[in-house]
């Protein structure tokens, strides 16, 4: 290890040129990257929010939340369902494949 070293110490104008070769392939790098101001990409997941004023968490589980979960068991390319319930309030993430088209 302390050879290369030395040699790279010995031999500058070695040096220089990968210094020179790095800066150019990080500058073709640069300018071949795709750039955009506003990538366009695609979620996989939907969040659905109910609101239901004066209902207890367990009345918002019981009528809301399992009667969204058994209709959404028969969607195909849905892989995982989260759902809350609270005081007056659920929600449910459904999160499908990649490339799928959600609406």
């Amino acid at each position: 290890m302390r050879s290369i070293i030395g040699w790279w110490a010995n031999n500058p104008v070695a040096a220089n040129l990968l210094m020179v070769g790095i800066l150019l392939a990080g500058i073709l790098g640069f300018t071949a990257m795709e750039r955009e101001a506003f990538p366009i990409f695609e979620d996989n997941s939907v969040s659905i929010e109910v609101i239901w004023p004066g209902a207890a968490p367990q009345e918002v589980e019981e009528q809301i939340l399992f009667r969204i979960e058994e209709a959404l068991k028969d969607i195909d390319n849905v892989y995982r369902v989260y759902s809350t319930a609270q005081e007056s309030f659920a929600r449910i993430e459904v999160h499908t494949y990649a490339n799928v088209e959600i609406e």
